[in-house]
Formats: C-alpha cells, structure tokens, sequence
C-alpha cells in the first residue's frame, strides 16, 4: 500500500463517483474546524473526548492516520465530511494532516459523509439521520428515496416535510412567529392544507385566538376547502370568530402568549386589508350593492378613509 493512501476508503470513493485528490500533510489552519463540526453527520455533541485522547495518543506512538474526507470551500479552506475527531486530535497534537479532496454534488457528499459514520465513525441517530434525509429533499430527492439513502422511516421524513412547508407557508403570509408557535404541530399541517393564504392567515388567527383543538380545526379547514371562492371563505371565517367570541374573551392572555399576538393590532390589520384585497374589482363590488345601501357604505368608506389616513401619518410620521 502507497504510504498515506487508504484503499478502501478510494475504492468506497470511486463505487459513488467521487472525484478525489489525495494531499499530504495539509496544515490544520487551512481547515475550517468550527465549520466541520457544525456540518457533521450528528447533530448533538459535537466530538467525542475519549476517541480525540485515543487517537492522539496513537499520533504520538509514530501512527500515521488515515486521510480525513474533505471539500473545498468558495473562501479556499477546507470543510471535513469525515474525520473531525481526527482533525482534533492533529490540532492538540500541533500536527499537519493527509486529506481526500473530494469533488462532488453538494447531496452526494452529504450521503458519503452519513455512509462514513456508519462505516467508521461514532452512529449516527434518527434525528441525524432525518435533518440528512430532509437536504436530500431539498436538493431535489424525493421523500420516499431520502429516506432509503439514509436509513429512516419515510413516515418520520414525510412528517418532517409538512412540518417544513407549514413553517414556510406562514414566513409567507408574514404570520407572527409568537402566533405560530402556539398552535400544535397537527393543527399546523392541517392549516397549510387551506388553499390560499389569505384563508390560510385569516383562519389561523381565529384558531389561536380561540384555542381551538386539533380536531376541531380538521373540521373547520375541511368546511373551508369545500368552498372556491376565497370571499366565501373568508365570510365562514369571520362567522366562525363570532360563533366562538365566547371561548375568545375566556382565552388566557400572558405576555408569552400567542393568543396576545393573534389579537395585536397588526395582526388585526393584516387579516383585515388581505379580506379587502380579495373582493375584487371594485366595480364588481359596487354593482353587489343594492342602491338603498350604498349611502350607508359610503359613509362607512369616508370613516375608514379618515382613520387610514390618520395611521399612515403615525407610520411616516
């Protein structure tokens, strides 16, 4: 064997079509070791304290350790896709160390990395194993395929997925992360299933206000997706604020609270103006009211004007 190669490692390299260079002796300052624990297969603790002391002592005994796993980064330094107990164990050493430049799609280094700590390395959980899952679903994976790369159950990486576009679905809308955070995770999902995002907002709001539970909120996002007109929706929304008034005036209100949010003037003027963007062209509108009505409307307009004009002189004032 060539002094400093290891030829299983090449061999389990080439099978995955890694394009690799061997480089000895590279200085552990040319390496980004905060960054490489962070971009480690595991999640939790990031080293292992007895294997550095192992392999250090091993260092010091004349051992020449296998080459680490690496890749480059845009600024030049190096990012460890395998090997980070031996890049520490080199670094209290003060030694240099061989490494695997390795050049691939950002997804195929990601599944070498995860295959390696199942080869050698300290065993990855099924949280690991999941965040790694959901990349490759990211990158483009689909859920079913992720899963079977890295070894989990493709309900846990489904139920990850719904979980992620809930999150996006209500960053979105712009939705209060202290409103979101409320709701349990299966009223989230649910939620997500309404079709657009003014329902999606306008309801959300309602459910946090009212605590409503998750079984509940299956029923009201179902009654909801029955109806395509999203000014139908909304009207299902507003009676359904009123029909549960009682379990809102009884809701716990603390600082900490969602509800509080739910019910903060910016949350009250962002469902209101995303009902009013969904009525439509204005004629339409006017047409729909009966011409005994209309004096009372405009009424309605000439005050609303006036406390419109009065926040849009508190906002840029």
């Amino acid at each position: 064997m060539d002094e400093g190669r290891d030829p299983q490692a090449e061999q389990f390299l080439r099978q995955r079509h890694v394009k690799f260079d061997l480089i000895s002796q590279v200085s552990i300052a040319n390496i980004d070791v905060e960054g490489s624990l962070h971009n480690q297969a595991r999640l939790g603790q990031p080293l292992n304290d007895e294997n550095v002391r192992k392999i250090a002592e091993a260092l010091r005994s004349g051992v020449r350790t296998p080459p680490i796993w690496v890749k480059r980064k845009a600024d030049g330094q190096y990012l460890v896709l395998d090997g980070n107990h031996r890049v520490a164990a080199h670094a209290a050493e003060g030694l240099p160390i061989d490494v695997y430049e390795c050049e691939g799609r950002d997804e195929t280094l990601t599944l070498i990395m995860y295959e390696a700590n199942t080869r050698h390395g300290l065993p990855t959980n099924e949280v690991d194993r999941t965040a790694a899952a959901m990349f490759l679903v990211d990158a483009g994976f689909g859920i079913k395929e992720a899963a079977e790369k890295m070894l989990v159950a493709v309900a846990a990486v489904r139920k990850e997925v719904a979980k992620q576009e809930a999150d996006r679905r209500a960053a979105k809308v712009q939705m209060d992360p202290r409103v979101w955070r409320t709701l349990p995770e299966s009223s989230r999902t649910k939620l997500i299933q309404l079709r657009t995002d003014e329902a999606f907002e306008a309801a959300t709001l309602v459910v946090v206000e009212a605590n409503m539970r998750t079984e509940a909120v299956t029923k009201f996002v179902t009654e909801l997706n029955r109806e395509s007109s999203i000014a139908t929706q909304l009207q299902m929304i507003a009676a359904k604020r009123e029909e549960l008034q009682p379990d809102i005036a009884d809701a716990v209100i603390d600082g900490a609270d969602g509800r509080k949010a739910a019910r903060s003037p910016k949350a009250r003027l962002n469902m209101v103006t995303g009902q009013l963007r969904t009525l439509g062209d204005p004629q339409v509108v006017a047409a729909s009211i009966p011409v005994p009505e209309r004096d009372g409307v405009v009424q309605k307009l000439t005050e609303a004007r006036a406390w419109l004009a009065q926040l849009e002189e508190a906002l840029v004032g």
